[in-house]
């Protein structure tokens, strides 16, 4: 142990920096532990009951009890609150442009065997459609290619039915589809 302190002294010593710190810190450190003595710092803390005062039979009537007890403040708070603080704001997010309604093709009688059946043109059309986020809640909202909507809404063509952590449920003429993040 002596022998790490005299290693540790002739490091100091060789940097003029370092023992100029050591000390500084050293002299901050005495006058805050010397300051804790002449104070007196209790060695437990003290709670206040309902109108501020200290429970009379657990507190001594000390000069080192009077110090800390310190005046009580009162605040007055509503009971509810004028605004939520955590709704979205749809007013602030800027709405995007519609997309183009699905085309459904008419069947054609030079050409019958290019018709694509109507529910792969809705699940073509909802592979442009991007959730970005939802946001769950009372009223629940999810973020598609940048617009803002609620259950009922539409969007491309395409109504909201329900929004769930992480995944929406749109639907076009009876074709359901699930879009996820």
């Amino acid at each position: 142990m002596n022998r790490k302190l005299r290693q540790i002294g002739k490091q100091l010593s060789a940097d003029k920096r370092k023992l100029s710190v050591v000390v500084v810190l050293l002299a901050v450190m005495g006058l805050l532990w010397g300051r804790m003595l002449w104070n007196k710092a209790p060695a437990t803390a003290l709670a206040s009951g309902p109108q501020g005062q200290a429970d009379n039979a657990a507190v001594d009537n000390s000069p080192r009890t009077r110090l800390l007890a310190g005046p009580v403040v009162y605040v007055d708070l509503p009971d509810q609150m004028e605004r939520d603080l955590y709704a979205l704001d749809d007013s602030l997010y800027a709405r995007s442009k519609p997309m183009v309604n699905v085309l459904v093709q008419e069947k054609s009688v030079t050409q019958p065997a290019d018709v694509v059946p109507e529910a792969e043109l809705i699940r073509r059309a909802a592979q442009k459609l991007v959730l970005q986020t939802t946001i769950m809640g009372e009223q629940p909202k999810a973020v598609i290619n940048g617009q803002l909507i609620a259950p009922g809404q539409q969007i491309g063509g395409f109504e909201l039915l329900t929004i769930h952590p992480r995944r929406v449920v749109i639907q076009m003429n009876g074709v359901q589809i699930v879009l996820e993040m």
